[in-house]
């Protein structure tokens, strides 16, 4: 946390989106369909939706690759934020004692 000195605030928003976006809480598909077109590139859809989807449903094969590629796609960029984000906070990282 080089930014804030308290990151629990964070984690519960973090926790509370994957939760309502990934299906978590209730399933997708009783979402509109606009939003579900939405969610359908978001990396939350494939935390625990697609997964359980995949069991209870005939989840094709090109779904399955499409959620995959998805999810690779978001690691990519999450990658890159997270390496941005290091080395902006690294040049203003001060530690003291020991």
């Amino acid at each position: 946390s080089f930014w804030i000195f308290e990151s629990r605030s964070l984690h519960g928003l973090w926790d509370a989106t994957y939760k309502f976006l990934g299906g978590f809480l209730m399933p997708l598909w009783f979402f509109p369909e606009k939003l579900q077109t939405i969610m359908d590139y978001l990396p939350f859809k494939n935390i625990v939706n697609i997964p359980v989807v995949c069991f209870i449903t005939n989840y094709s094969v090109s779904q399955i690759i499409k959620a995959a590629l998805i999810s690779l796609a978001w690691i990519g960029v999450l990658l890159i934020v997270v390496n941005i984000q290091w080395r902006l906070g690294t040049r203003k990282l001060i530690i003291q004692g020991g």
